[in-house]
C-alpha cells in the first residue's frame, strides 16, 4: 500500500503550500491504474475553473475542502468500520439528509435505515484490504420508485500499517437507470412488433401461394375443359344419332352399351362445364391421403 501513502503526502504537500498562485499550477496526473487517478482528474479540473474566474490571493489556503465540498458529486470518507469522518452537501442530499450532515454517522446504519442492500457495501469494508477502486450500484427504496446510485470506493492508509480507509464518490445513476429501462422497454416493444409483423407478411405470403396455386389450378383446369370439349361433343353427337336411330344391326346389349355412352358423355359434358366455370381453389380427401380439387364446390353452379 506504499503508492497509495505516497499519493497521499503528494497532496497534503500541494494544499499546504503558502502561495496561493501555485494552486493554479496543474498536479501531475498519475496513471489511469492509480486509485487516486479520479481524484487527481477532477482537482484539475476545478482549478481550470478558478483560473478562468480570476481568483488569485482571495482562495482560503483549505483548497482541499473547498474542492471536496463543491464537487460535482457527492464524496464520503470512512474508516474501517464504515463511520464518516467527512460528507459533502452533495452527499448528504443523495443519501437523503439534506438537512443535515453524515458526519459521525455510520454510513453502513445510514443505508440499512432506508432499507438498502448493503450486503456488497460489508463484503469491501470487512473483507481483505483492497488496492484498487472498487464499484458497486445500491439502490434507496422511494415512494413512487427507487433511487439508484453509483458508489466508486477508492482504499487508502494514513500510515505504513494504519487499517485500510476509503473515499467513496457517489453519482446518482437514477436518470441514467430510467433512460436504460426505457430503452429495454422500446427494444422489447420492437421485436415484438417485428415478430407480429413477421407473422403477418408470413401469413400474407401463404394466403399470396395460395391464391397462385389456385389462379394455375383454375387456369389449367380450363385448358384441359377446352380441348375435351370438342371430342366430347363429337362423341355425344355421333351416341345421340345412333341411338335416336337404332339399326336392325344392334342387338338389346348393344344398344343398352350405347345409351350408357350417350349418358355418361353427357355427364363428362356437365364436369367440363364446371371445369370452365371454377371460380375457386377448394380440395377434398383423396384415398391416397393427399387433397384432389374439388369440382363441384369449386364451380359457380354447384
Amino acid at each position: 500500500m506504499n503508492a497509495p501513502k505516497t499519493t497521499l503526502n503528494q497532496l497534503e504537500e500541494f494544499f499546504q503550500q503558502d502561495d496561493p498562485e501555485i494552486f493554479f499550477q496543474r498536479l501531475e496526473i498519475p496513471s489511469p491504474d492509480d486509485p487516486f487517478y479520479l481524484l487527481y482528474t477532477r482537482i484539475n479540473q476545478f482549478l481550470e475553473r478558478l483560473s478562468t474566474q480570476n481568483v488569485t490571493k482571495s482562495i482560503n489556503n483549505p483548497l482541499l475542502a473547498v474542492i471536496m465540498e463543491n464537487a460535482p458529486y457527492g464524496i464520503v470518507n470512512i474508516d474501517a468500520h464504515g463511520d464518516i469522518h467527512f460528507s459533502n452537501r452533495l452527499a448528504d442530499f443523495l443519501l437523503g439528509e439534506s438537512n443535515k450532515s453524515l458526519n459521525g454517522l455510520n454510513l453502513i446504519e445510514v443505508l440499512a435505515e432506508k432499507k438498502a442492500d448493503t450486503k456488497n457495501l460489508h463484503l469491501i469494508i470487512d473483507g481483505s484490504p483492497v488496492l484498487h477502486p472498487q464499484r458497486i450500484t445500491i439502490s434507496l427504496p422511494d415512494k413512487n420508485d427507487s433511487i439508484t446510485l453509483s458508489f466508486t470506493m477508492i482504499p487508502y492508509q494514513d500510515t505504513d500499517n494504519g487499517p485500510q480507509q476509503f473515499s467513496i464518490f457517489i453519482e446518482d445513476l437514477t436518470g441514467k437507470t430510467t433512460l436504460s429501462d426505457a430503452i429495454e422497454s422500446y427494444t422489447e416493444n420492437l421485436e415484438s412488433m417485428v415478430k407480429s409483423k413477421t407473422k403477418e407478411i408470413q401469413a400474407m405470403q401463404v394466403k399470396m401461394i395460395d391464391a397462385e396455386r389456385a389462379a394455375a389450378m383454375i387456369g389449367t383446369a380450363g385448358g384441359i375443359a377446352h380441348e375435351l370439349r370438342q371430342p366430347l361433343t363429337a362423341i355425344i353427337g355421333a351416341s345421340e344419332l345412333l341411338t335416336d336411330n337404332p339399326t336392325k344391326d344392334l342387338d338389346d346389349g348393344q344398344e343398352r352399351k350405347l345409351k350408357m355412352i350417350y349418358h355418361q358423355s353427357l355427364r363428362m359434358a356437365d364436369i367440363i362445364k364446371k371445369m370452365e366455370e371454377l371460380v375457386s381453389y377448394q380440395t377434398k380427401d383423396y384415398i391416397t391421403g393427399t387433397k384432389i380439387l374439388d369440382i363441384y364446390k369449386s364451380s359457380k353452379q354447384q
